[in-house]
């Protein structure tokens, strides 16, 4: 398909992940990605192992003269509404992934990305598409572009996330920050804990031969905890190989004698470390053993990893805002392509709706929860209070 955009024609093509990315397409995304949830690694691992069978995760670009100019990682799938077959877009997301934007030559999006956006959405049939999560200036734009471009476009709330900027400050000097109450609470059970039995915590970068041993410990910490199992077994293991040969791995385990009762992983990459995946053994809940381990992989972020910034992942859970102070909010786009007869009539569909049911609370739509039924993760992906399942990170 071709297109003209205000300041040069596109042409668009669409790659499936499921076969494997061209060497041009590859390139483009490395030397573009945004983090570590825009990564070809992170997207070939995510459709390898987070995505259901009947979905299409694809990549899709728009091209110029040059090559690639922009990337839109997208996952396809038929949605049956009103008896009709729809083709439904959204983004290639689900409950382990925080954040997510077009990729763009340049490394961020341009004016007029929009445009090209809402190109590469019709050269694949969107008609009904979900992005998210999105911050605040991916959102914002995008709104604006789609809706200049002729889509119809619905702003929610994803998540919130909380993050800590360091600064130049060491861990004794952020940590003598912290509320009273969480720096007592520690010091009372490290001691309880370390007087009533050993005590090892192990962090490791997967480098070395532990690899195996300590993502072992970590699943077995999670299959004790309180946390509902993955829905997509293979994902996190995959997640931990991978980040170890990307260097971006930091996993850490508390052991009482030889067991494993506390793990949490962490993902540090530029200047962020992440705080992924936490878990501990309700047996030893009155120790505060996540509480002794945190404290240590904020050690090693700000003192040997250097890192400016530690995000604590999606959700706004309340201890959160005992180690951080600033909040971000995340936001999805659902977009209707309005120009075309089935984005039409869906559109006409939610608005005939919306006119004779007041909804309860403010939502993405009336057909969010058929959306949602579709996306990758199987289920709403807008804010559930962080990770109530077990499921979304953090």
């Amino acid at each position: 398909m071709t297109a003209t955009t205000a300041d040069r024609a596109t042409d668009y093509t669409a790659f499936d992940l499921r076969t494997g990315l061209p060497a041009g397409c590859r390139d483009f995304l490395a030397a573009n990605a945004h983090g570590l949830f825009t990564d070809p690694d992170w997207l070939a691992l995510f459709a390898r192992s987070a995505c259901d069978p009947d979905l299409v995760p694809q990549v899709v670009c728009a091209l110029n003269a040059q090559g690639i100019d922009l990337a839109l990682p997208l996952v396809r799938k038929q949605l049956v509404t009103a008896g009709l077959p729809v083709p439904m877009l959204t983004s290639l997301t689900n409950f382990y992934s925080l954040d997510f934007r077009p990729l763009s030559a340049g490394g961020r999006l341009r004016p007029g990305d929009g445009a090209r956006v809402a190109g590469a959405l019709r050269s694949v049939s969107g008609r009904l598409i979900r992005l998210d999560p999105l911050d605040e200036t991916v959102a914002g734009q995008l709104e604006q572009e789609l809706r200049e471009a002729g889509m119809t476009t619905y702003r929610y709330s994803a998540f919130g996330n909380w993050i800590e900027r360091v600064g130049q400050r060491s861990f004794e000097a952020y940590f003598a920050e912290r509320p009273s109450q969480l720096k007592n609470t520690y010091r009372r059970r490290n001691t309880k804990l370390r007087k009533a039995h050993p005590v090892t915590i192990r962090l490791s970068d997967g480098r070395g031969d532990d690899r195996a041993a300590i993502r072992d410990a970590y699943l077995a910490v999670y299959a004790k905890s309180w946390k509902v199992p993955e829905p997509y077994p293979d994902f996190i293991p995959g997640l931990i190989d991978l980040a170890a040969r990307r260097g971006w791995l930091r996993l850490g385990v508390l052991f009482v004698g030889d067991l494993p009762v506390a793990a949490q992983l962490w993902l540090c990459q530029g200047e962020t470390s992440l705080i992924y995946k936490l878990a501990y053994d309700e047996d030893y809940k009155e120790f505060s053993p996540g509480l002794i381990l945190t404290v240590e992989m904020f050690r090693q972020a700000i003192d040997v990893d250097r890192s400016a910034i530690i995000d604590y992942g999606s959700g706004d859970d309340p201890y959160k805002r005992d180690w951080m102070s600033e909040r971000r909010q995340y936001w999805g786009l659902e977009v209707y392509d309005t120009r075309s007869l089935a984005g039409w009539a869906i559109h006409a569909a939610k608005r005939l709706r919306d006119r004779f049911r007041k909804p309860a609370a403010p939502a993405a739509t009336d057909i969010a929860a058929e959306v949602a039924a579709a996306a990758p993760s199987g289920g709403n992906l807008v804010e559930n209070g962080g990770e109530p399942s077990g499921q979304r990170a953090a």
